[in-house]
């Protein structure tokens, strides 16, 4: 008896696999293959097609039909667009007709489906169709649970054309996460409220490790807004459907690639419609649906220096924030020498010369600002004012590189700033007088209140000082400092380089957590009891929601301190990157 393997692939091709090499290459095209279908003919769902199409301009993801009339508005909807179609129907006869006509027109499993669903409860996960149309009152109780928020559309299916019935928004209270730690005021927290400890697959797959970066190298975190997820690849940005996986673009950017971001800032920046990118002297702003550039600013134009780079990159209430910084300040090197570099004691941190901000509204130069130098890491925006950390240090300023060490910058004419987002005015400046910090520094901003992070060696361990401003003044709130929970020095897995997370009025910065206007230290959950993160195995820093932290420990791990429960694993199947990138946003966790 000869054994046979069969498999099926996401292509629609099923392969046989035998032992008998006799029987190699044989191929059984399909019966239909050759035969007309009855739904190549223009029929009266090819006008209504056009016309969903053109409304919404929604060509690529999931299309749920409700009542399959013969295949034939499926077949309309797969021939002219990349959607993938289901349709479903409890008629047996109905089901056989249209499956027939869609094999014979060569779409049928590449492109189109058809189910026998009974019941009321359909076999599908949530949010997961990007249209939805109805052609029978069949599973109507159903339709909004498995319609896509942020933009999925439901028509019903009338005689003469179709009627919109709904645009699905945002799910409430789910977060989003626009720049590199979620918001202008790196909070690492977004504020999502759907997600907690009891999470499900949604979707799995592409894009894949092929076209990243190596995971050791700490590349950008990815983005979430409006429903679709950016990714960074290398020198290249993969935009996919947050609910459903479908890849919805994949463009090169040339010179966008940056390594060891816990000492630089991202080069990505998103809203609701755009997605802004820098590289090399550039931004560009590309529409975040489709891939393709709505517009281009450039350093020479904007503050007339050919010797500088794009550095810092966010957007809010129609203005883009950026910095330029030295051409080679950011770091690019992919090698393994590259990784031993970036995971060791007083690594310099990426810092930029100039601040400035353009209106989109009329597309011109807004304000600039050039003083001394400034920490891309600790720029950060919050209720109209523009926060950083400057050194006036001669040491630092005339570096060649474009990176100083923590301890040049601040242990010599520091200060900590404040500036109006909307003019580039100075509203304050506070001198920096604390003792200096070694390996890391991030500035976050959340209910007027700045909270300054980094780290130290002290007794053969790492220590983490945490200090807090009032952001209105600058006036010096509380300081903290706690051990991590990791023994050792030397940074080998990042212990030395953990960024807070803001949640609420509470800071968490690793092992420890502080209310955020007074600096006592607090349990998350509202417990009375003492807590401290676990100790766990992996680098990376922390995320969270309004209810959870996630890290890595070996695997995805989670947290929920709503319930105060213990750590629990994502997956065991796969690990995170050893920066940031486990995501909660839009009531999902990627």
């Amino acid at each position: 008896m000869i054994q046979r393997l069969i498999v099926s692939t996401d292509l629609g091709t099923i392969h046989c696999f035998s032992a008998n090499t006799s029987m190699a290459n044989q191929q059984a095209p399909s019966k239909y293959a050759n035969m007309p279908s009855p739904l190549s003919k223009p029929s009266k769902y090819t006008e209504i097609v056009n016309q969903i199409i053109s409304d919404t301009s929604i060509t690529k993801g999931f299309c749920l039909i409700v009542g399959i009339d013969g295949g034939q508005l499926a077949y309309e909807i797969a021939t002219r667009s990349d959607l993938r179609v289901i349709g479903i129907d409890q008629d047996t006869q109905e089901i056989r007709k249209a499956r027939m006509a869609l094999a014979k027109a060569g779409i049928y499993g590449t492109h189109v489906s058809i189910q026998k669903v009974a019941g009321n409860k359909l076999p599908f996960t949530d949010y997961f169709a990007n249209i939805v149309l109805i052609n029978d009152q069949q599973f109507e109780t159903e339709i909004d649970r498995v319609l896509r928020p942020c933009g999925g559309v439901t028509y019903r299916i009338l005689p003469d054309g179709a009627s919109r019935i709904r645009e699905r928004g945002r799910l409430p209270n789910s977060g989003e996460w626009t720049h590199q730690y979620a918001d202008l005021g790196s909070s690492a927290c977004s504020r999502d409220q759907h997600v907690n400890d009891n999470l499900t697959i949604q979707w799995f797959g592409n894009p894949g490790p092929r076209r990243m970066i190596d995971r050791h190298l700490r590349t950008v975190p990815p983005l979430f807004s409006y429903g679709r997820l950016f990714i960074p690849g290398n020198d290249r940005v993969i935009a996919v459907d947050g609910y459903n996986g479908t890849e919805l673009w994949d463009r090169q950017i040339a010179n966008s690639l940056r390594v060891a971001i816990p000492y630089d800032t991202s080069y990505m920046a998103a809203d609701q419609n755009r997605l802004y990118v820098a590289t090399g002297e550039k931004c560009l702003i590309i529409s975040a649906q489709v891939g393709q550039d709505y517009s281009v600013f450039s350093i020479s134009e904007l503050i007339g220096r050919s010797d500088r780079h794009w550095g810092y990159v966010a957007v809010a209430d129609d203005m883009l924030f950026g910095s330029a910084q030295k051409i080679t300040a950011s770091r690019t090197e992919q090698s393994y020498e590259a990784i031993v570099d970036h995971y060791k004691d007083d690594r310099p941190l990426v810092v930029s010369d100039h601040l400035f901000a353009v209106d989109l509204a009329n597309n011109h130069l807004a304000w600039q600002y050039h003083q001394g130098i400034i920490p891309n890491s600790t720029i950060t925006i919050g209720e109209g004012k523009v926060f950083f950390f400057e050194s006036r240090n001669p040491k630092a300023i005339n570096n060649r590189v474009g990176r100083v060490t923590a301890k040049n910058l601040l242990n010599q004419d520091a200060s900590l700033v404040a500036i109006e987002a909307r003019t580039g005015n100075r509203l304050w400046e506070q001198p920096f007088t604390l003792p200096p910090l070694r390996h890391s520094l991030y500035l976050s901003y959340a209910t007027d209140t700045l909270i300054a992070v980094g780290s130290i060696n002290k007794n053969d361990q790492t220590w983490y000082q945490v200090h807090a401003w009032n952001g209105n003044d600058g006036a010096l709130l509380w300081t903290a400092n706690h051990r991590n929970s990791r023994p050792g020095i030397g940074g080998d897995h990042g212990e030395q380089v953990h960024h807070p997370a803001i949640v609420g009025n509470i800071v968490i910065t690793e092992p420890a957590a502080y209310d955020l206007r007074t600096g006592k230290q607090l349990n998350p959950s509202g417990k009375d009891s003492d807590w401290t993160m676990p100790v766990r195995s992996g680098c990376r820093t922390i995320t969270a929601s309004s209810t959870c932290i996630f890290y890595r420990d070996s695997n995805p791990t989670m947290m929920d301190f709503g319930t105060n429960s213990p750590s629990k694993k994502i997956t065991q199947v796969s690990r995170p990157g050893c920066w940031l990138n486990i995501i909660p946003a839009g009531g999902l966790v990627f």
